[in-house]
């Protein structure tokens, strides 16, 4: 189904303790190696990174988390690419102008279908909810790793 698409991790777009200076730069490597992949456009990474800028999508989680995305148009490939932050970057939060949160954890999800958004964001949320799960991909220390744990953590939804 069309809603499932959050489950679905994009191969070799997992990221294990990723170093990164700011929300833009997480940005960037995420981007880029999605592009690598042929998961994305040449396209999504600008998209992206003015996506965020004017809808930021930081969540004030146990986890803080941030959840990244852009239009349909700049993705080939749906799926989501999780990133766990070696030290927390600031994003700023969802709704909100002036706040900001230190991210730990980003998912990025390509979706190529706008009104697939909401229900995959909401989705997310929920499983955010789950804070031990969380934590536990926080201590993954490779993208392998990273990878199957946030496999496990996507699919718990529907148990």
């Amino acid at each position: 189904a069309a809603s499932d698409v959050y489950k679905r991790q994009v191969p070799g777009a997992a990221f294990a303790r990723l170093e990164a200076e700011s929300d833009r730069e997480v940005l960037t490597t995420m981007a880029r190696r999605l592009r690598e992949l042929g998961a994305v456009a040449a396209t999504f990474e600008e998209a992206v990174i003015a996506r965020e800028e004017r809808f930021p999508t930081g969540l004030p989680t146990a986890v803080p988390t941030a959840l990244p995305h852009t239009d349909p148009e700049h993705v080939l490939i749906e799926g989501v690419a999780v990133a766990t932050l070696a030290h927390p970057v600031q994003f700023r939060e969802m709704g909100s102008s002036s706040s900001s949160i230190e991210a730990r954890f980003v998912v990025m999800m390509l979706l190529k279908q706008a009104h697939s958004q909401l229900e995959a964001l909401q989705t997310l949320v929920a499983r955010l909810q789950d804070v031990e799960a969380v934590e536990a991909l926080a201590s993954a220390v490779s993208d392998e790793d990273l990878f199957a744990a946030a496999s496990d953590w996507l699919a718990a939804g529907d148990a």
